[in-house]
């Protein structure tokens, strides 16, 4: 019998999925790294992690109003991928190439409803951003929720794998009881 739904790289890691998700419990007994990689954070060091990030995102944040790329090019993943409140995507270079030309240019940047949630080795970080700015000619002012994630690496270092941002939108107030 020939088996040629397996050369498909979809159905492979659908079955791949299936087959992981079918391991009975005590599969984590069997393979320790399985184990350790689903093991809850422990809550002192959710704590301490939601810390080091507060710390990077004022980091981040200062870093844009100096345009200080140095500390940016720290901060940002190696793999880093921005997609901006117009839907345009940048790499980590693109994104630090237009602050070094100050192309993008970040004048007033104040962040509140910060959360962290921590995910094991990747944080993500959900924020309101009120800034004033450029990109290019078009002025970047006005209110913008904007989501970071965060991964950490084998030594323990946070860094910035991705950004998305939207413009917040007036609300629109309906008329209530108007069939108009």
């Amino acid at each position: 019998m020939r088996c040629d739904f397996l050369r498909s790289p979809v159905l492979l890691l659908a079955l791949a999925g299936f087959m992981v998700c079918a391991l009975p419990a005590s599969a984590a007994a069997r393979f320790p790294a399985a184990a350790s990689a689903t093991a809850p954070v422990p809550r002192g060091q959710k704590h301490e992690y939601r810390r080091q990030i507060l710390q990077l995102e004022q980091q981040w944040r200062d870093a844009l109003l100096r345009q200080d790329t140095q500390t940016l090019s720290r901060l940002l993943n190696s793999d880093y991928m921005g997609i901006g409140a117009n839907g345009a995507i940048e790499s980590r270079t693109e994104t630090l190439q237009e602050i070094h030309a100050g192309t993008l240019r970040i004048t007033e940047l104040a962040l509140s409803e910060q959360k962290v949630r921590i995910f094991r080795q990747t944080a993500v970080v959900t924020s309101v951003a009120e800034l004033h700015g450029t990109d290019d000619d078009t002025l970047l002012d006005g209110r913008y929720r904007y989501t970071h994630v965060y991964v950490r690496d084998s030594d323990g270092t946070w860094s910035i794998a991705s950004f998305e941002a939207s413009r917040v939108q007036p609300r629109k107030h309906a008329e209530v009881g108007s069939n108009q």
